[in-house]
This record gives C-alpha cells, sequence and structure tokens, in this order.
C-alpha cells in the first residue's frame, strides 16, 4: 500500500525516517492510536505508535494539544520504527515522564514533528527528536527545550530538517561512541541556542549544513573528545551563517565550505568563550569581532586556517591564547587564507603588529606575509596628551591676543 503522506525529507537525506513513516501510516487502524482530541497522558502505553493530528483514514485534524506528564511511560514497537508523530499544527507537550528506548531507527526520534507541528519539552525524557518540517525555519516544525532531557542512541539527538529549534535549558545529548551529534541541522534548519546544555560523546556537539542558520547567545555546547569530529560546534557548506555571541563552546568551532560552493559565514564576538579554538576549511567567512579563544588542539594557534579563507578582525576585544607569544594564528602551505586586522592592540596585550602567521613555504617567519593585512584604526590622543594641549590653550591665546595688538598699534 503506498504511503498516503509523503514527506519531505529526500531519500539521500533521511531514507530511514521515510520508509519508517510510510509503513506506520500503512497500519490498519488496529496497530496505531489515532488522537484526534486534546488529551492529557500520565499513564504507560505499549503498542506500535500514537499519530495526533491524524485519523485513522488519513484525514489530518488540527490543533490538537497532548500533555504528557509523569509519570508516563510511552513505549513503542520498534518493528515498525514506531513513535509518536505529530502533524497539523498540533502540539505535543513533555512536562513529565518518558518515551521508551531509542528507535531502531537511527534516524527517527521516538518524538516526530511533521510538517507545521510543534513541540514543548519542560521536563522528562524524550529519546530522540526529530522535526521534519514542509517549510524552512519558523514556517515548519517548531520545537522549544526548556527543560528535561532529550538523547538518542544510536542516533542523532535532535534531527532538524525544516523547522525550528529553540533550547534555553535542559539537556540535548548522544551518548555512547557511536559518532552521532546531538543537534543535527539540515536543509532549512534555524537553530538558537540561550541556555542549558547540548553536548556530545563522540561528535560534534551541534552540526548545521545546507542553508540553515544557527545562533547561540548562552548556554554550554561541549564536542566529544575522542576521534576526528570533537567539535563543539561545526558548520558545514553551502550558505550556512552563525552568529555567536554568548555562552562557552568546548571542542572548538569548524567552519567548512567547499571552494565552489557558497561561503559558510560566521560572527564571532561579545561574551563567547570557545575552548579548541577555530578552524577555517574551505572558502569559509569568518569576523571576529569579540570574544575569547584558546588555542585549535590540532595547531599551535588560536585560528588555524586551510583553504581561501578570510578572517576579519575588529575592535580589540578579543582575547587569544596561544602555546607561545604571538603564535596565535596559523596556516598551513595553503596560500590562499586571507587575514584582516583593524585595532592595533588585542585585549591580552599582545600587540597585533607582533602576531605571526606560520606557513613554511609563502611566509617562513615573515609578520606581515601571506595575505596578512593590518589596517591600524586613527591614531587617538593618550589622556596625558590631551591635558597637555589644554594646559597651552591659554599660553597660545595669550600670545595671539598680544600679536593682534601690536598689529593695531601699527
Amino acid at each position: 500500500m503506498p504511503c498516503p503522506f509523503p514527506v519531505r525529507p529526500t531519500a539521500a537525506c533521511l531514507p530511514a525516517l521515510a520508509t519508517a513513516l510510510c509503513v506506520l501510516l500503512a497500519l490498519p487502524a488496529s496497530a496505531a492510536e489515532f488522537i484526534t482530541s486534546s488529551r492529557s497522558l500520565s499513564g504507560s502505553y505499549s503498542g506500535q505508535s500514537m499519530l495526533v493530528g491524524i485519523d485513522a483514514s488519513s484525514v489530518r485534524v488540527p490543533n490538537v494539544q497532548v500533555d504528557i506528564l509523569a509519570p508516563a511511560q510511552l513505549n513503542f514497537s520498534d518493528s515498525t520504527g514506531g513513535f509518536m508523530a505529530a502533524y497539523s499544527n498540533s502540539l505535543v507537550r513533555v512536562q513529565g515522564g518518558s518515551f521508551g528506548p531509542a528507535s531502531s531507527f537511527p534516524s527517527v526520534g521516538r518524538l516526530t514533528l511533521n510538517d507545521t507541528s510543534r513541540a514543548d519539552i519542560s521536563g522528562g525524557l524524550v529519546n530522540g527528536l526529530t522535526l521534519n518540517g514542509t517549510a524552512a525555519g519558523a514556517a515548519g516544525a517548531r520545537a522549544t527545550v526548556s527543560g528535561g532531557t532529550v538523547q538518542n542512541l544510536p542516533g542523532v539527538a535532535a534531527l532538524i530538517q525544516n523547522g525550528t529549534l529553540d533550547v534555553s535549558g535542559g539537556t540535548i545529548q548522544a551518548t555512547g561512541n557511536n559518532g552521532q551529534m546531538a543537534i543535527y541541522g539540515l536543509a532549512g534548519s534555524v537553530i538558537t541556542v540561550s541556555g542549558g546544555t547540548v553536548r556530545s560523546a563522540s561528535a560534534a556537539a551541534i552540526d548545521i549544513t545546507g542553508n540553515s542558520a544557527l545562533t547561540m547567545i548562552g548556554g554550554a555546547v561541549i564536542g566529544g573528545p575522542a576521534g576526528g569530529g570533537q567539535w563543539g560546534v561545526r558548520l558545514g557548506n553551502n550558505s550556512v551563517k552563525a552568529v555567536l555571541s554568548g555562552g562557552t563552546v568546548d571542542g572548538g568551532v569548524r567552519a567548512d565550505a567547499a571552494l565552489n560552493q557558497t561561503a559558510t559565514q560566521a560572527t564571532l564576538g561579545g561574551g563567547v568563550k570557545v575552548n579548541g579554538g577555530v578552524f577555517a576549511y574551505g572558502n569559509a567567512a569568518l569576523d571576529v569581532t569579540g570574544g575569547s579563544f584558546t588555542r585549535f588542539a590540532g595547531a599551535n594557534a588560536s585560528f588555524f586556517a586551510m583553504g581561501t579563507n578570510s578572517l576579519n578582525f575588529f575592535g580589540d576585544g578579543l582575547v587569544l591564547s596561544g602555546a607561545t607569544a604571538g603564535s596565535v594564528f596559523e596556516t598551513n602551505t595553503y596560500a590562499g587564507n586571507f587575514y584582516t586586522f583593524t585595532a592595533g592592540t588585542l585585549a591580552d596585550g599582545q600587540s597585533a603588529v607582533g602576531l605571526r602567521l606560520f606557513d613554511a613555504v609563502s611566509v617562513a617567519g615573515n609578520p606581515l606575509g601571506g595575505g596578512f593585512t593590518l589596517n591600524q584604526v586613527s591614531a587617538v590622543p593618550e589622556p596625558s596628551t590631551w591635558l597637555l594641549l589644554l594646559l597651552a590653550l591659554p599660553a597660545v591665546a595669550t600670545v595671539a591676543r598680544r600679536r593682534s595688538q601690536t598689529l593695531t598699534s601699527h
């Protein structure tokens, strides 16, 4: 039987999700529970699935609200990828209780939001959250996490495609050594982190790609300590945009953009603290206006670049920590990286002129080589200089007055 409600993700992105949804909606009515009126769930449920905002005849019923309260225990059958799926602007509020063990389908969360459905998670335990909207950003599926825990084994804890995820509290985590991200944003995802904790034990805590956006103004993002993807934040290619102005990122920031694709664009500043440095790869464009950065684990520097990246540093609100004095920037033998400085002194007291760009081929110790440009701001007089000028003004005025009187007498 064909799937009566084709899902949005492409087969390349979410084959397991598409397969699971089609199988689920093809089940006879007795195999699934259809919720078409608002209700509270606080007991135990064991079965194939719960579908919110759709009936057994596949007719959408909009604006259904489901409240999940402690001590609710929702357990679904893995044989069909069972889960709670919401449709048609329905709202699922998770205030307590738990969703059973993680699905055997790594791309399907136990709580899945389709088209314009919503979730508000303020407590409880959700084993996997999937947003599968019909349009990008706020026009798609939406979820807020202000408390509780979202996690998953073996898959991604929170997977977003065409939707919005706001994290202001609670925990989103990918545990185990399976190399999965805590938050994975695909095309059309908008992610905001203002509080809470996002962590992965073995991969990037937040990984976004494909015309998506990330804003971080608070909270803690912690990448896994093992393997090659231990980034706190990884920004993929193809028109990804990010603004990091607060909170703490452990594991560093990596900005990737293939040389033939639209540049990854990121602004780092404000009070953001990045432990593990910043790695720009390919065709990334970074504006750094402030923040605190320790050195990149793979190099002797706070900022490391490979490819044809553009890194622009504005103002003097930076705190940089290199392994040795001055060694806060480094490239390899790629010749296309470009650094621009505006202002002369960094917040940690190092002079911008003293910073070195290491490249064994193109710069070889030259402090202003390899595309490094220093744009000094206009000099501003020191307070002592202003004082001397003010003290001299009366004398200048007296000399001018006497000269005027002399010329008049003649």
